[in-house]
């Protein structure tokens, strides 16, 4: 072949890379050679994933529904029927009597301030009462009231036998058994103690 020819081939060639060249740069627009050199970029937004917070359920509190069991309240307890008397002990009503023996120190007045009654009440209810209280004397005592009208006076007397009821007491001793409940607030039948004190009307 004629070196003219293969120069001109080769010229060709030349072109033809150089035309494929820059058809891939862009530079030249060739058809079917319509390149990007750079990747096509997504445009759409990246939305991060919704981020969802696990609330637990709201737990129930346990409240306390047992039943209220109330304390036990103090109260005065007035003396019953089948309270044995003692010194200190009130008993009875209309009006309520208690027994009392005398402590250094103690007079008609004091005694009738202390028991909201009266100097003449507890006279009145007193067997052979002297006008000087001693110490150790034993008294019967109206309490908060001075209205004694209609009692016998009274003697205190101890009891010294076991196993005997009032009415037994009552026979020994020649009293009317009645009268020695009524004013001592006993039952029928009731068995008195050693060492308890009842009043003897006289």
């Amino acid at each position: 072949m004629p070196k003219t020819a293969i120069s001109i081939l080769i010229l060709l060639l030349v072109m033809v890379v150089g035309a494929t060249i820059l058809g891939l740069l862009g530079i030249v627009r060739i058809p079917g050679l319509e390149f990007s050199l750079m990747a096509q970029q997504d445009t759409s937004t990246f939305t991060p994933p919704t981020q969802f917070v696990i609330v637990p359920p709201p737990t129930s509190t346990a409240s306390l529904t047992g039943t209220i069991i109330p304390t036990d309240t103090q109260s005065m307890i007035e003396a019953t029927s089948f309270t044995p008397h003692a010194v200190e002990t009130p008993f009875g009503e209309n009006p309520t009597l208690v027994i009392h023996k005398v402590l250094d120190g103690e007079g008609y007045i004091y005694l009738a301030e202390q028991y909201g009654t009266s100097v003449e009440a507890i006279k009145a209810i007193n067997y052979q009462l002297s006008e000087a209280l001693w110490v150790n004397n034993i008294l019967v005592i109206p309490v908060n009231t001075q209205l004694v009208t209609g009692l016998p006076k009274f003697i205190v007397r101890e009891i010294s036998t076991e196993g005997m009821t009032i009415e037994e007491y009552a026979q020994r001793m020649q009293l009317d058994a009645e009268l020695l409940k009524r004013y001592n607030a006993l039952p029928a039948d009731y068995m008195l103690e050693m060492g308890e004190l009842i009043i003897i009307p006289n």
